[in-house]
Order: structure tokens, then C-alpha cells, then sequence
């Protein structure tokens, strides 16, 4: 009679973690599987639903230009801002993001910066004040002083901004360049003393109004020879010469 053949219960156990091992292999390597099917296939399948449009390049564009071509693609706009620009005019695009030629999602929202043009303020007035003080003035207001030059001036004293080529208060843009005349003061003209002598006082006054001069210290001094009020000495004497403006004194008789 025949023995049958039972296998040991080593053997035994060792086959079934044969088994469970390989199970298990095969449930990862399907996971496996599967997720790379998804990443490759499926998910480039789901976003490509949505085809991507190329951003237009709007900046230094109208605003209402830029609009029309940014939602031309079926994109929309945001404004994130409006800034001063030195360069760029009122209401035309600086900057955009996503930045020109990206490649995005349809409807997705372009954000731009507008500019409001450039800066302005009031210019001030430097009639009256030093060279030193209108750099100082001007360099705070973000202004630039430019050509300065020089003349005389009857009503400025010396070394005092006489004019200036933007009159005061005016609206101005940062960065603008300033020209001024500062004053030399009044221009000297020398002429001749006239001879005064024997001269009635009040004619003497006028003959020195004529030549610029000004009538200065009058002394009194009893005389003989000549009727009362009459020029006998004058200071600088005849013949010199003098600037205008110049007081000259005389003695006059009593």
C-alpha cells in the first residue's frame, strides 16, 4: 500500500509568504502603474481642457487699447495701481503680469500699472535771494538749477536774484532746469562835476539833478559879494570825476 506524500509545515509556510509576497508586488506595480498613467495621459488630458493664450504686449498703450486687446484673448484686466512716470504719458500702461508673451490659461486676470504722468508742483519764487539760498530751495523741490547770469538792476542789490525764466507758483514738472540773472546792482556811470560856483542854490540843484547827482550837505557862510543863497564852494570841486548818485555838498552864501 502506498504512502502519501504530506508536505512539512515549513515548507507550507514558506510558500504562502511566496504568495503574499508576490500579491503584494503586484498591487504596487499596478498603483505604480496607474499613477504614471495618470501624470503622462490624465493630467495633461485635464489641463489642457483649457487652451492657454499668449499675453499681448500692452505697455506704454492706452488703457482702453490695452483692455481691448488683452480681453480679445479671453483674458481680463485688473488694475493694480497708478504711479507717477517721468517718461510714460497719463493713462498708458508701465508695467503688466504676467509680463508680454507668456503663455497662460484663457481667462485669466492681466494686472496693470497706469501711469499718471509725471509729477508737478509749484515752482518758488527766488526773487530776492542769494545764489546759495535758491540752490537750497530749488535742490528740496526736486528742481535743477540751470544757466545763471548777471546783470545790473536798479531796484536788486548785488548778489540778489534779480529774475528768474519760470515765474513763481507756477506748475512744474520734478526735474525741471531753472535760469536766473542775479543782480549786479545798480550800473555805475561816472560823469564830470559841473562848476557850480555863483550859482543860485536852487539852480545848482538842478543842474546836479541833470547829471545824476544828488544835492548833499549845504553850509552857510556870510559873504559881501554875493546875493544870499549863492554857491561859493562846492565838494568834489569842478572837473572831476564822479559816479552818479554821488552827493555833493556845497556852501552857499547867507
Amino acid at each position: 500500500m502506498e504512502e502519501k506524500f504530506s508536505p512539512k509545515p515549513e515548507a507550507k509556510k514558506r510558500t504562502e509568504w511566496v504568495r503574499y509576497g508576490l500579491y503584494t508586488l503586484g498591487v504596487f506595480s499596478a498603483l505604480l502603474l496607474l499613477l504614471v498613467v495618470f501624470n503622462v495621459l490624465i493630467m495633461p488630458w485635464y489641463v489642457g481642457l483649457n487652451d492657454s493664450v499668449r499675453v499681448p504686449d500692452v505697455v506704454n498703450k492706452g488703457l482702453v487699447e490695452a483692455t481691448t486687446a488683452i480681453e480679445s484673448r479671453g483674458l481680463y484686466v485688473q488694475v493694480s495701481g497708478n504711479y507717477f512716470h517721468k517718461t510714460i504719458p497719463a493713462g498708458r500702461v508701465i508695467s503688466q503680469l504676467p509680463y508680454p508673451n507668456s503663455e497662460v490659461k484663457e481667462g485669466r486676470r492681466i494686472y496693470l500699472a497706469v501711469s499718471k504722468g509725471q509729477e508737478t508742483l509749484r515752482m518758488p519764487s527766488l526773487r530776492g535771494m542769494t545764489l546759495r539760498e535758491a540752490r537750497i530751495i530749488l535742490m528740496k523741490s526736486g528742481l535743477e538749477l540751470d544757466e545763471v547770469e548777471y546783470e545790473y538792476n536798479d531796484s536788486v542789490r548785488a548778489n540778489l536774484i534779480a529774475m528768474q525764466n519760470i515765474p513763481g507758483d507756477k506748475a512744474v514738472s520734478t526735474g525741471q532746469k531753472v535760469n536766473i540773472v542775479v543782480s549786479l546792482g545798480p550800473e555805475v556811470v561816472y560823469v564830470t562835476m559841473p562848476d557850480l560856483f555863483g550859482l543860485p542854490l536852487e539852480t545848482a540843484e538842478q543842474t546836479l539833478m541833470s547829471k545824476g547827482l544828488v544835492l548833499g550837505m549845504i553850509t552857510t557862510t556870510k559873504n559881501e559879494t554875493f546875493l544870499s543863497n549863492t554857491v561859493v564852494e562846492q565838494i568834489p570841486a569842478s572837473g572831476d570825476s564822479v559816479a552818479t548818485g554821488t552827493r555833493i555838498d556845497l556852501t552857499i552864501t547867507r
